[in-house]
């Protein structure tokens, strides 16, 4: 049996630095509620734990539907593109990167 404290739980958090709806769930939680303070100090078996370990890697609602690996096509008015290329080629950075990590911290991906 394992106690779970707050260092416990944070270990197991997404790449992103979240939890999972199902990671919440196995620990028989509501994850729109305060879950995490009702998690800490119980006891859960080591099996139950695992499970909530490797739940970290599964999907969200926003990447389920989509491939992990499919292609994304974008439409950038021109005048952006302009600013972004530029930013890019002036700081050495593949605009590609700099959309990606724009998206990214938006929530897209």
């Amino acid at each position: 049996m394992i106690k779970l404290t707050s260092e416990l739980i944070d270990s197991c958090r997404t790449a992103n630095g979240g939890f999972t709806k199902a990671q919440i769930e196995s620990l028989g939680l509501n994850p729109k509620s305060k879950w995490k303070k009702k998690a800490i100090g119980t006891t859960i078996s080591r099996q139950k734990f695992k499970r909530f370990r490797e739940l970290r890697d599964s999907f969200s609602k926003k990447t389920s539907k989509r491939p992990p690996n499919s292609l994304l096509t974008i439409e950038i008015p021109k005048i952006q593109f302009d600013k972004i290329n530029e930013y890019c080629v002036k700081n050495r950075i593949d605009a590609k990167t700099i959309i990606m990590t724009a998206f990214h911290d938006r929530g897209v991906f």
